[in-house]
């Protein structure tokens, strides 16, 4: 869900013609939506991700081939020149109850054993019974 600051610019984002691709800052909520996640496995929102693209059919999209963790976006994309905006998405895909987090954390753990598509570390993050979380703040447009 973007915020209400990225929603009041969302038409001239689309609208402009010199970027084909729009960055945002994305924010993972956790067991809820009041509040996002942030320690060393799950800062995604200190970095940028995109997630605006523009529509060109002729472009080729390149998706690696993986197993866990497959780009939002063709990889391909990122030779386009882009946009990185200060506004900020809010991803409730943790925002769930416990029960919901030990099987995603199963499902993972069932998909990568290894660790070779993403972190062993992050993945066992999932059950910690204290995550630091920090109240999301609606910033004024």
């Amino acid at each position: 869900m973007y915020e209400a600051k990225a929603k009041a610019h969302m038409r001239e984002l689309i609208d402009q013609d010199r970027y084909d691709w729009v960055g945002f800052r994305f924010y993972d909520f956790w067991g809820g939506t009041t509040h996002y996640r942030e320690d060393e496995h799950w800062c995604i929102h200190k970095r940028h991700t995109r997630s605006l693209v523009r529509y060109m059919p002729d472009f080729y999209a390149f998706y690696p081939k993986m197993a866990h963790h497959v780009p939002r976006l063709p990889l391909s994309y990122a030779v386009l020149p882009g946009f990185l905006a200060e506004l900020r998405v809010k991803h409730y895909g943790w925002a769930v109850p416990k029960e919901q987090l030990r099987a995603k954390y199963r499902r993972y753990m069932e998909m990568d054993p290894e660790g070779v598509w993403g972190s062993l570390s992050q993945y066992r993050s999932i059950l910690d019974e204290h995550p630091h979380l920090v109240e999301w703040k609606e910033e004024l447009t």
